[in-house]
């Protein structure tokens, strides 16, 4: 009899570590997250641009920065793709490096902080290239 309750207690144990390592494996966070709980994974519209007195002025409404879950990034300005490459996401730090379709050795690399509030993302960040700082509010499409 006690050799069948060995084997219950081994096939409990085995059952039991099966079950925790399937509901950690189930995770469906493959999408970078920021702080606020929000993916920037989808297609966003560069809404608005804030201007040098800090006002928000009309963005280019034809350009969209798209990230998809695997970590590419691409800009589409006017229907053209100009810009490819990945992003990263720490936090709400957005990291972005990417290079021109026209110029595969023109690389443009931009490091920020983002915040989604509804359909909206605001970026701030700096070019890495030449140190400008900027905030852009997209909107999601």
């Amino acid at each position: 009899m006690k050799k069948g309750k060995n084997y219950a207690m081994v096939w409990k144990c085995i059952f039991a570590f099966s079950l925790i390592f399937i509901l950690n494996s189930c995770s469906d966070d493959n999408e970078p997250e920021s702080d606020s709980g929000e993916s920037v994974v989808g297609r966003w519209q560069k809404y608005q641009v804030m201007d040098s007195n800090g006002d928000f002025s009309e963005g280019d409404l034809d350009e969209f920065w798209i990230f998809y879950a695997d970590g590419s990034f691409k800009n589409e300005d006017s229907g053209s793709i100009t810009t490819t490459g990945y992003y990263t996401v720490e936090g709400s730090m957005l990291n972005i490096f990417s290079h021109s379709t026209n110029d595969l050795e023109e690389e443009e690399n931009f490091s920020g902080n983002y915040v989604i509030e509804d359909e909206y993302m605001t970026y701030s960040f700096t070019d890495l290239r030449d140190g400008e700082e900027l905030t852009i509010r997209f909107k999601r499409m």
